[in-house]
C-alpha cells in the first residue's frame, strides 16, 4: 500500500480552509426552491429529447438527493454540493442543465 503525505504547504492550507464553507454554515432559504426548479428542469429535458432517459433517472436521484437533503432540519451543505456534484457528472452531456446545476451550487457557497 502507497504512503500518502501532506507536503507543509498543503497541510497549511487543509489547516487554514476558508471557514465559510465549513458544515456550519447556514443553507440559504431558497435552496430547496431552486433544487425543486432542477429537478423539473431535468423533467423538461427528457421530454424534449435533450436527455437520455437512462442519463435523467441518475441525474434525478442526484438532484432528488440534495433536495432531501436540503429539506432536513440540519442540512449539511457540503453533502447538498457533493450530490450536485455528482448530478453535474451525470449531465455532462447536456450544457444547459450543467449551467443550471453550477448557477446552484453558486448560489449555495457564495
Amino acid at each position: 500500500m502507497a504512503e500518502i503525505t501532506i507536503g507543509t504547504e498543503q497541510d497549511s492550507v487543509v489547516r487554514n480552509a476558508d471557514p465559510s464553507r465549513s458544515e456550519d454554515r447556514e443553507l440559504d432559504p431558497g435552496a430547496p426552491a431552486q433544487l425543486v426548479a432542477l429537478r423539473s428542469l431535468v423533467d423538461r429535458a427528457v421530454q424534449s429529447r435533450d436527455l437520455d432517459q437512462a442519463v435523467a433517472t441518475r441525474l434525478a436521484a442526484a438532484v432528488d438527493a440534495a433536495t432531501a437533503e436540503a429539506r432536513l432540519p440540519a442540512p449539511r451543505l457540503a453533502r447538498i454540493v457533493a450530490d450536485l456534484g455528482d448530478a453535474k457528472d451525470i449531465a455532462a452531456g447536456a450544457p444547459t442543465v450543467v449551467a443550471v446545476i453550477e448557477g446552484v451550487v453558486m448560489t449555495l457557497t457564495g
